[in-house]
């Protein structure tokens, strides 16, 4: 519905829309969500998508999908409890010294 308005609007809302997904991949799985991401942002529609762990997304989106969300989120907030290894190091790379 966004969208639509925002294609009404000129292509984008006048007034950004917030939409939060918490529990994303239990809740409310947009199969595409992936794909457009960086397109809602554009339309001034603000996804925040709120997940257990990264494996949970990966779970629902597979690796290139949940890959595609990480890589499109221009902020990315990490709680505490990080209990995947894998995942701590790939955060630990991007952190770096």
């Amino acid at each position: 519905a966004a969208v639509i308005q925002a294609e009404r609007d000129g292509g984008r809302l006048d007034a950004p829309l917030l939409a939060i997904l918490d529990e994303a991949a239990n809740v409310c799985k947009i199969q595409d969500l992936p794909d457009l991401y960086s397109h809602l942002g554009s339309r001034g529609v603000i996804p925040v998508t709120i997940l257990q762990s990264y494996r949970q997304g990966v779970r629902v989106w597979g690796e290139a999908g949940m890959d595609a969300l990480w890589s499109a989120s221009t902020i990315k907030l990490i709680g505490s409890g990080i209990d995947d290894a894998d995942f701590a190091d790939k955060l630990s790379r991007l952190v770096g010294d």
